[in-house]
């Protein structure tokens, strides 16, 4: 098959520089994605590194609280306690709140849930009485133009029975 049919069959560019330049595109991408690669490999080891850093230093000041030196527990004030308590208590009722919230959130959701599903199924048997309504009644008048065109039939027979049986002596 000539490259010329599948260009147009397919509107590609399947000339040699086409593809040439498809290729070097490619190449281009897998390098762009490698270098990628590499720059979040090395923010990930910088971070780590800072990480450990970080957990050496806290390691060193509760090693020096052990010891005696720097601040120790004993050095607070008894407000500064009774501070850290009420932040404790603040951030224990400020959780309970939150989980309250999202339980309550929860509950709206699922009654919601539950109003738009009967709401369905009212509004489904809504729609169903309304065309049984609708068939019944126009069964009714089916019936009632079949009673009436039955009734129209008969007139015309007995009016053509008189005509033919002559005058009545």
């Amino acid at each position: 098959m000539r490259d010329s049919n599948l260009s147009k069959t397919f509107h590609l560019d399947i000339s040699k520089e086409g593809l040439k330049n498809e290729f070097d595109g490619n190449r281009q991408k897998a390098r762009d994605a490698a270098d990628r690669d590499s720059r979040t490999a090395e923010e990930l080891r910088n971070y780590y590194r800072e990480l450990d850093a970080a957990i050496a230093d806290a390691r060193g000041i509760t090693n020096q609280a052990q010891n005696g030196e720097g601040y120790s527990h004993t050095e607070f004030r008894e407000n500064e306690r009774v501070y850290a308590d009420t932040e404790k208590a603040d951030t224990d009722t400020g959780r309970r709140e939150t989980d309250d919230l999202i339980r309550q959130a929860e509950i709206a959701r699922r009654s919601s849930e539950i109003n738009r599903r009967n709401s369905a199924s009212d509004n489904r048997i809504v729609q169903n009485a309304e065309a049984e309504s609708i068939a019944s009644a126009e069964q009714r008048r089916s019936e009632e133009q079949k009673w009436l065109n039955e009734q129209e039939r008969a007139r015309a027979a007995r009016r053509r029975n008189r005509r033919r049986s002559g005058p009545e002596l």
